[in-house]
């Protein structure tokens, strides 16, 4: 048994009924985490940790202290990136359009740094699996994650390259049927420190506290917004909130819908975007998808400052 009685001080704050419980301040998260990365953490308590979290829905202050302890975990070596663009849901009802979008960005000019899981749904199709019919090998450390980015302004590593332990706990959701706040951390701790953030959710509600977690973060740029199936990618159907910083400040913006109707689903196929990259078939939506994402991304980045294309 790890003799960790200090951790059950961050349960009681979280567990202490309905008047006593309250929030984790930023420094309390970061003390948790440190610990819970460290492995100096029962799993039982473990479990009632981010259970309480979820039910009770992490602060801003809890984010920016659980991302902090991340970067610190990571310790990631300096390396030149423009994007950090974080991939955990995958593709569910569409392809991964996004992909493209981060390719184009590249081969424009901006260094675009990926990482992701493969995550615990059957039925998703993620990106390390899809970047294979692209002939682009993920990275296995940060020395290739350098070469890549040098070759080709593109890199992608998976998360468990870069950290065991924080895949670990986000495959937790299948144990516990529930998300938690490391699937939140995952998409802030931008290990690179890349000036600007992509932050692709599903549950919208989420995004102002990934707002005013990036703001505590002293994030120059970053855009937290509902994603297709919740990767960093447009959804054409619906007006989007995007909840931004600009220059370290939260400002709110709406990217306007261009389809008065849902798209039909479609499986999701990694040879599919290949084909549409190789210019071997013409897929409309999927161009507009993509075009639409890069926009976004250029807007967030500063490169651009109005919402129309052209």
């Amino acid at each position: 048994m790890k003799n960790t009685p200090e951790f059950s001080s961050f349960i009681k704050i979280l567990g202490k009924g309905k008047t006593g419980s309250r929030a984790l301040n930023q420094q309390q998260a970061y003390q948790a985490m440190q610990m819970i990365l460290a492995k100096q953490v029962e799993d039982v308590q473990l479990g009632a940790f981010l259970a309480l979290l979820r039910v009770k829905e992490e602060t801003p202050e809890e984010l920016a202290g659980f991302t902090i302890a991340a970067r610190e975990h990571i310790n990631a070596p300096k390396i030149a990136v423009d994007i950090d663009w974080p991939s955990y849901a995958g593709k569910k009802t569409q392809h991964p359009w996004y992909i493209l979008s981060a390719l184009l960005l590249a081969q424009n000019g901006l260094r675009v740094f990926m990482h992701g899981a493969l995550g615990t749904s059957n039925d998703r199709l993620y990106t390390e699996n899809a970047l294979t019919a692209l002939n682009i090998t993920p990275c296995r450390d940060w020395s290739e994650v350098e070469k890549s980015l040098n070759q080709a302004n593109f890199s992608f590593m998976p998360t468990h390259c870069f950290s065991p332990q924080i895949t670990s706990l986000l495959e937790l959701k299948k144990l516990l049927a529930l998300r938690s706040s490391v699937h939140s951390m995952a998409r802030l701790f931008n290990p690179l420190i890349a000036p600007t953030s992509l932050q692709g959710i599903f549950h919208p509600n989420y995004a102002p506290a990934h707002q005013q977690a990036s703001v505590l973060l002293g994030q120059k740029n970053s855009v937290s917004f509902k994603g297709q199936n919740g990767e960093a990618e447009i959804r054409l159907e619906a007006d989007s909130k995007l909840s931004m910083v600009r220059d370290k400040t939260a400002v709110n913006e709406v990217w306007q819908r261009s389809l008065s109707t849902k798209p039909a689903d479609a499986t999701p196929n990694s040879g599919h975007i290949a084909q549409a990259w190789r210019g071997d078939i013409q897929d409309e939506l999927g161009q507009s998808i993509t075009i639409n994402t890069v926009a976004v991304v250029l807007f967030t980045h500063g490169v651009v400052d109005t919402q129309q294309l052209g």
